[in-house]
């Protein structure tokens, strides 16, 4: 297990951690304070925070960005801890993928505004840098304006700017540049079809499908809060007003008259997925047919998915304080309470095995067994 730790302004480190006893492996310090989005994963339900870890690198981006002084991109050997390279710049960076031997890193321009309600008066830049993973050379780099999402993929980088979708190549060659007439705010995609999710018109958003040529395959309006891509099926789960699965060519796999929203959480080795239905509730689906298998509330003033074993899902509930709940997967009962108190803050939930980790605000790895929940209350 790799952990990002940071105290509020730093400084911050990185460590590998035995998750079955939570020895502690190596420990680098970081200079700065943790900062979000250097967790490239496509999966991770609620925020960005954590490190990317490809076969034999650990990424962490740390600095002070809220500051608006520099943050900077922390390659460390995976099995030893040590720094292979740095790469720092005085803007906000965050990882966007790993691919080839390659990192996609964008670097947004800081904005320090007068008063907490001032917008720029124009979109900000971002530069999008193609790092080379073994030395940290920046093989090439290209500025766009407005970037709401970007995704990489076998089939290039796709950056949504603005209104505009823009294809490139794994080289940074511009395989095509397309006006959307919407403003993109998430685009995933796989090697034959780029999913691009605009914002809400109303209480719906638009979403489209474009060939990897730009060319617009498919495109509708729908009641969506949130996509997941399932990169294995190469299909598109979608949420709002119900839950559906989406094919490349835009048909519908399945749809259920269920609400969902954000997080969408995909679990085990594609067997099920999880979503928030509003409020507390969580709702969960058997794949690749989309059966609706139960509905949970645990009575919080909030709760939503967290993660999941093949056994059980996590379910994390906010009323006074911050609780998780162990869930059957075949039953959907919830089989134990592990609360943490009304001060608690719960940054992030991943699973190892059998076991849930915790990491929480007081500077602690918790580590509960989830297959002893399902006999147990």
């Amino acid at each position: 297990m790799y952990a990002s730790l940071s105290n509020e302004d730093g400084p911050s480190a990185v460590a590998a951690l035995d998750p079955a006893d939570g020895t502690e492996l190596w420990h680098t310090p970081t200079p700065g304070e943790l900062e979000a989005h250097a967790y490239a994963e496509p999966n991770d339900g609620d925020d960005q925070w954590g490190v990317t870890v490809t076969d034999d690198r650990v990424f962490a981006v740390t600095g002070h960005a809220d500051r608006n002084e520099w943050t900077a991109l922390r390659a460390l050997d995976r099995a030893t801890g040590e720094v292979a390279w740095r790469l720092r710049r005085d803007r906000a960076l965050a990882v966007r993928g790993v691919r080839d031997g390659t990192a996609y890193v964008t670097a947004l321009e800081f904005f320090a505004p007068g008063h907490s309600h001032d917008t720029p008066e124009e979109p900000l830049t971002s530069d999008l840098l193609a790092v080379d993973v073994a030395d940290g050379t920046v093989r090439w780099s290209r500025q766009f304006a407005g970037v709401g999402d970007v995704t990489v993929s076998p089939a290039g980088v796709f950056v949504a700017a603005g209104t505009r979708l823009v294809g490139l190549t794994s080289a940074g060659d511009e395989r095509f540049a397309v006006d959307t007439g919407i403003a993109g705010i998430s685009v995933e995609a796989t090697g034959d079809r780029v999913f691009l999710l605009g914002e809400a018109d109303g209480s719906y958003r638009p979403l489209r499908g474009y060939a990897p040529d730009g060319t617009r395959d498919w495109g509708d309006r729908r009641r969506v809060r949130d996509v997941l891509l399932d990169r294995d099926r190469e299909r598109l789960y979608a949420a709002g007003d119900v839950t559906m699965a989406v094919e490349e060519d835009g048909s519908v796999a399945w749809r259920r008259d269920v609400r969902g929203g954000h997080p969408l959480l995909l679990a085990g080795a594609g067997e099920r997925l999880y979503t928030r239905g509003g409020g507390s509730r969580t709702e969960a689906f058997s794949l690749p047919d989309g059966t609706h298998r139960w509905s949970v509330d645990p009575r919080e003033r909030y709760a939503w998915p967290v993660a999941a074993t093949t056994g059980t899902a996590v379910v994390q509930g906010f009323a006074e304080g911050r609780a998780l709940y162990a869930v059957d997967v075949d039953s959907g009962e919830a089989t134990r309470r592990r609360s943490f108190g009304d001060d608690a803050t719960l940054f992030t939930v991943e699973t190892a095995g059998d076991v849930a980790l915790v990491g929480t605000g007081d500077a602690s790895v918790v580590a509960l067994p989830l297959e002893a929940a399902r006999t147990s209350t």
